[in-house]
């Protein structure tokens, strides 16, 4: 699930943190609440679908505010006319 949402937007890095997020949720949630023995299943599905959600909002945000731009595009946005 986390590769899928992630491998178009994040590092192997990224995807692997994504992954420890999960299983660290999983075993916070199992701790908390003992309920969920039958349902394991659903419950990685959930965290994880989640959990990549989280993740590709913050990568794609955090890659929206960075501009590169180059000198030929900056040239470009000159105009020699005069507001005067």
């Amino acid at each position: 699930m986390a590769y899928n949402k992630l491998r178009g937007c994040g590092t192997s890095e990224d995807i692997e943190e994504c992954v420890s997020d999960v299983f660290a949720a999983l075993f916070m949630q199992c701790e908390y609440d003992m309920s969920y023995e039958n349902d394991i299943k659903y419950l990685i599905g959930t965290i994880a679908k989640r959990k990549a959600i989280d993740y590709f909002r913050s990568l794609t945000a955090r890659g929206s505010h960075i501009s590169e731009t180059d000198e030929d595009d900056m040239s470009e946005l000159v105009s020699d006319f005069s507001v005067d």
